[in-house]
């Protein structure tokens, strides 16, 4: 059987099921130079190669086109006093 390791932390994957990989064309030939630098051991090392983290919600950057002050129903639409019952 094939020993698969981790493109970002080097340790040897031991999962029988598999391992984690980018299925995304665009990522596989933009990012990937072979196969096996889109091995991974788990999503933690994968958001590791791709500079993934969470970002706090007062963190996140927005578009021109978004609500600042947060004003905005689940649904996009712009609270009013009149949306109030």
């Amino acid at each position: 059987m094939n020993k698969f390791y981790c493109a970002n932390c080097g340790s040897e994957i031991n999962d029988p099921r598999g391992v984690f990989m980018f299925r995304d064309n665009y990522l596989q030939i933009k990012f990937f130079d072979d196969n096996k630098s889109n091995r991974f051991c788990d999503e933690t090392c994968a958001c590791e190669a791709l500079l993934g983290e969470f970002v706090e919600r007062d963190e996140i950057p927005l578009d021109n086109d978004e609500d600042m002050d947060g004003d905005e129903d689940m649904d996009g639409k712009e609270n009013t006093d009149a949306d109030t019952v």
